[in-house]
């Protein structure tokens, strides 16, 4: 907290504030301005725009599976950020990215575009995310790690139920429109995200100096060539060998943990559409419900992770979201009385799980990495693409293949191994 101060002395700006157990930072308001526009409209306009611009369930995974593509750059982003401490100019073009395909898609009608602009999108988004995680980490002590997380995630979360609110509120007007007012909402980001903590000036300064010295000292910049040749090899080894242990098999749960919600996640809007014929605004207003109860529940699971440990946190809630999962699958495959209703319930009770199982997951990879800081929550962000990635492009094949029983089915299977490898780690 110390150090945020000193950084708003130095800016002139108070960027920190704590006011009983709850840490704010001006900061904050960036990602909350992100979250809704990235985590409230789009899950629901960008899979309704796909469906009905390009009539396929397999269309609509495609699309959101490159959206979450882009992902796979995340290691870049913290790779580049901690090289260069340019954090935050880091995150203003990540914001800016953003905005620029959301306007780009409004005006797009075909189906190879959409995927290009939507991978370049997922770029944007995981650089602002990777972001988030090493203001955090880098600036404050473990030990409030779990807290702050969970405070961060908690402002998100309320951006995010103001954006479902809006694309409820918006829903008389065509989906293109709502995607400019998504785009709009992102670039209002930028402005409390260059409040952000920034490293120390004179770091940067060393830097840009041995940089300079390299170019203008043609044997030193030849001999520097064979230097990265050499390293590059010898990284390549070293990665090998530090995934290869604990963290490279939580590193396997956390994908399959994520798989499983990314399909019921992208297929949500569908499904309620498809099968329940229910419109946009009911489908934003109960989003925006389960959203809304799940900002409370942050700052619950940082209290939670720390006093029980993540590793205990994230079982329990597992547990609970795969009885979600069989019970989505069994009121899928059945014909009952209720059972949009019940299907609803279903759907709330996985939304609500995902604070417990992203707090914990977070603290515990920052705790398990084996790499540095910034590329250790970059792979923990890359595995969340790839998952992304297969969760929705599997997802929607399955559903347009053997039905939407099939594609949950599948959901639940990919909880319940995940369970098993987290059950066989032995984590204190």
């Amino acid at each position: 907290m110390s150090r945020n101060l000193d950084n708003a002395i130095h800016h002139g700006v108070q960027v920190g504030r704590v006011t009983g157990r709850f840490k704010f930072e001006i900061w904050y308001l960036a990602y909350a301005l992100l979250g809704a526009a990235v985590g409230g409209i789009l899950p629901i306009i960008i899979p309704l725009m796909a469906l009905k611009r390009f009539e396929g369930v397999c269309s609509v995974g495609l699309v959101v599976g490159a959206f979450n593509l882009g992902w796979l750059l995340s290691p870049v982003w913290g790779s580049m950020a901690d090289r260069h401490s340019s954090h935050r100019e880091c995150l203003t073009v990540s914001f800016l990215v953003i905005s620029g395909v959301l306007i780009a898609l409004s005006y797009t009608t075909s189906l190879p575009v959409w995927l290009g602009l939507s991978i370049l999108g997922g770029v944007g988004v995981a650089g602002a995310v990777t972001l988030s995680n090493l203001f955090i980490i880098e600036n404050h002590p473990q030990r409030e790690w779990g807290d702050r997380i969970g405070h961060l995630q908690m402002v998100t979360g309320v951006g995010q139920v103001v954006g479902m609110l809006l694309a409820a509120l918006l829903s008389d007007l065509p989906l293109p429109g709502v995607l400019l007012v998504a785009a709009g909402i992102t670039i209002a980001a930028v402005f409390p995200g260059r409040l952000t903590p920034r490293m120390p000036a004179e770091k940067r300064g060393l830097q840009g100096f041995s940089n300079n010295r390299e170019i203008f000292d043609p044997c030193r910049r030849q001999l520097s060539w064979h230097k990265q040749k050499i390293r590059s090899k010898i990284r390549a080894k070293e990665v090998i060998e530090k995934l290869n242990g604990t963290f490279g098999w939580f590193m396997a749960f956390w994908f399959l943990c994520l798989t499983g919600s990314t399909m019921a996640c992208t297929l949500y809007p569908v499904i309620m559409k498809d099968v329940f014929e229910i419109g946009q605004r009911p489908l934003s207003l109960v989003f925006a419900s389960a959203m809304g109860v799940s900002v409370f529940l942050y700052a619950l699971a940082g209290t939670c992770s720390r006093r029980f440990g993540p590793s205990h946190l994230i079982k329990g809630t597992l547990i609970i979201r795969w009885t979600a999962f069989f019970g989505l699958f069994s009121l899928l495959s059945l014909h009952i009385t209720l059972r949009g209703s019940l299907t609803f319930v279903s759907f709330f009770i996985i939304f609500l799980c995902w604070p417990f199982i992203g707090v914990g997951c977070t603290a515990l990879t920052a705790r398990l990495s084996t790499f540095g800081k910034g590329e250790g929550m970059g792979v923990f962000t890359a595995m969340f693409a790839l998952a992304a990635v297969s969760g929705a492009a599997l997802g929607g094949w399955l559903a347009s293949w053997g039905g939407y029983s099939l594609a949950i089915g599948l959901a639940g299977l990919t909880d319940g191994l995940g369970l098993a490898i987290l059950g066989r780690l032995r984590l204190s």
